[in-house]
């Protein structure tokens, strides 16, 4: 059975139950939708308009309802080695220091509360003391008695949308 005789029986069938009508339409949309970059919270609203010609020729236009979309809030985080290359250390060094970025790729402002985790596996570097240090005055450059002394849950750093914070 091809197609030709799949659609002459298509044809037949719509015949006996309803005459065949061919509309051409076309869809206007009120306002574009995008949510790459759009804050959590938003409100996204969208109206469509379908324009046509009925089977008489004469011109039609319907609209929809208004459609409303609450911007969900969209969670990422990425931490990144920031050193620009090895850091070297020798046995028994103190105040050695190693530098990663947090950045929020979410789009809503968050709060982040950070761990050391000092026994990462493959490796045969265990450090005996560590602890985290912000990047006060935003330099890149650890600066001891400048940059402060993380505490988590009481000055866990807050990140607006596509910010980055550097910690040592």
């Amino acid at each position: 059975m091809g197609p030709e005789f799949a659609w002459t029986r298509l044809r037949m069938r719509l015949g006996s139950v309803a005459p065949l009508i061919v509309m051409s339409a076309s869809i206007a949309f009120a306002g574009t939708a995008q949510a790459a970059g759009t804050p959590a919270g938003t409100t996204i609203s969208n109206t469509a308009t379908a324009t046509y010609t009925d089977p008489g020729n004469n011109p039609q236009s319907v609209t929809s309802n208004q459609v409303d979309l609450l911007v969900d809030e969209l969670l990422d985080v990425t931490v990144a080695r920031a050193d620009p290359g090895t850091v070297t250390v020798t046995p028994g060094s103190t105040n050695q220091v190693l530098a990663f970025t947090i950045t929020n790729n979410g789009n809503g402002s968050e709060a982040f509360r950070l761990t050391a985790n000092a026994t990462l596996g493959g490796d045969q570097f265990d450090p005996a003391a560590t602890s985290i240090v912000l990047d006060a005055n935003g330099n890149g450059v650890y600066d001891a008695g400048v940059d402060t002394v993380y505490t988590a849950g009481s000055n866990d750093p807050v990140l607006a949308p596509d910010a980055s914070i550097t910690a040592f």
